[in-house]
């Protein structure tokens, strides 16, 4: 448990995880092969005036011919966790600003969105041996309604946009701090060095001599104002360039383009177009503060994510082939709506 738990709201937490238990037993946790430890997860997370409650299960089983107690090389973990996207989403950071992208959707399954990793970090590191990951990882979003869920889409508009106002700001600091390591000083004190370098060429030359070398001094004086305008022009053309690049896309591309999700490389730091269809891409969402913050009720599920972890090469054991076949969410669609 984590954070500030009444005991009336970690009494609902625990009946929703008891029910949650009993479902599984009863649905797909059927025959004497499944035998898992099971584990509570409660989490109270206060941002300002907003309160985020967390809570879910986690079981592991056995491997072959293992004890039910030896968890040291599980065959096949499972979570079902309340009111958390993070099993399913990722950080992007795109010049400084941070966005939430969505791993890549396989459709619908099991009547509910469905994900898939190809490769998964062990659930609790803390716990697991070193390099206790599985081979594959499947993730059910389970919502009152597919088509009400917990984040919306991010769309290509709305992304550059966001890009373009992040890409002012970064141009703004980079300009105070040049101003700060570029002084402009007065008029007067620039005068008098302007005076005392032409007075310099007069007790060096004269005749044409001399009024070549003023006029020629002349056509390359750049005041402190000017040397400054340089520096910044010089140190922000790319960014300048790129936000050219954005202006254009954002007044030529049509408004159907503009409305389609924004998809990028799941490590872009910069914005170099968009990334349909390539390996590694992920799509840019926004999670609904509806979903997340409870205000009132929050020992309310709003929604669950169900995370299965196994390795379908393990002949040993089908465990998670069978929890796959047998899983029906829509027991826990029902507890959402109670």
């Amino acid at each position: 448990m984590t954070g500030s738990i009444s005991r009336i709201q970690l009494n609902s937490f625990k009946t929703i995880n008891s029910g949650l238990i009993h479902y599984l037993h009863d649905s797909c946790l059927t025959g004497e092969a499944f035998h898992p430890t099971w584990r509570g997860d409660f989490k109270a997370e206060r941002s300002g005036t907003s309160l985020s409650m967390r809570f879910g299960i986690h079981c592991r089983f056995p491997a072959a011919g293992a004890a039910s107690d030896n968890m040291s090389r599980p065959a096949a973990t499972l979570s079902i966790i309340a009111n958390d996207l993070s099993a399913l989403t990722r950080q992007v950071s795109v010049y400084g600003k941070d966005y939430t992208s969505l791993i890549p959707s396989k459709g619908v399954r099991n009547d509910c969105p469905y994900f898939e990793l190809a490769s998964r970090p062990a659930l609790h590191p803390a716990e697991d041996a070193p390099g206790d990951g599985f081979p594959h990882s499947g993730l059910w979003l389970i919502a009152t309604n597919n088509d009400d869920l917990p984040y919306t889409i991010l769309s290509r508009k709305d992304f550059l946009e966001q890009v373009k106002a992040s890409l002012n700001t970064n141009k703004e600091a980079m300009i105070n701090s040049i101003k700060a390591k570029t002084p402009v000083r007065s008029q007067a004190d620039q005068n008098a060095d302007k005076e005392k370098a032409m007075d310099a060429l007069s007790h060096t030359y004269s005749a044409a001599e001399l009024e070549m070398r003023k006029r020629s001094f002349l056509e390359q004086y750049r005041s402190d104002e000017d040397i400054l305008k340089e520096d910044i022009a010089k140190q922000t053309a790319d960014i300048d360039s790129t936000v050219s690049f954005i202006d254009g896309m954002l007044h030529r591309l049509s408004p159907a383009t503009l409305a389609a999700p924004a998809v990028v490389p799941a490590k872009a730091t910069e914005f170099e177009g968009f990334a349909d269809g390539e390996e590694g891409a992920v799509q840019l969402i926004q999670p609904k503060a509806s979903f997340i913050e409870q205000t009132s009720g929050p020992e309310k599920p709003r929604f669950f994510v169900l995370s299965l972890n196994y390795d379908p090469a393990d002949n040993s054991t089908d465990i998670g082939q069978q929890i796959v076949r047998r899983l029906d969410p829509r027991f826990i669609k029902k507890m959402l709506k109670n």
